[in-house]
């Protein structure tokens, strides 16, 4: 991911198989937020946010994994640094306090 290797298309559409795979998967078993990370560092690591809803990843499955320290790199990793303080709020609205304010420190980097 932070190399940003070449992917060649035939090797990016497998891991976009993959990743639909995983989505599906997801659905079946929500209590999983190990799986949902594992899903969006493929879409980090092979560029495949734009085949996927952004602001359901964004949001909804960002708010699942906010615990987890990686999950702030990735958030960044995916473009979604505009989208800050919309995820904020919803993790407040979600009374992940704990949570958010990992977050909220975090913002203080997106802005400087």
């Amino acid at each position: 991911m932070r190399i940003s290797p070449n992917i060649k298309p035939c090797v990016r559409e497998d891991a976009l198989k993959l990743t639909l795979d995983l989505k599906a998967n997801m659905k079946e078993n929500t209590e999983n937020s190990l799986m949902v990370l594992g899903f969006l560092m493929l879409l980090s690591i092979y560029g495949l946010v734009t085949y996927f809803n952004e602001d359901e990843v964004c949001l909804e499955l960002f708010a699942f994994v906010a615990q987890h320290k990686i999950a702030v790199k990735l958030f960044e990793a995916l473009g979604f640094a505009n989208k800050l303080s919309d995820f904020v709020e919803k993790l407040i609205k979600r009374k992940q306090f704990v949570v958010h304010i990992n977050w909220l420190r975090r913002i203080n980097k997106f802005l400087c």
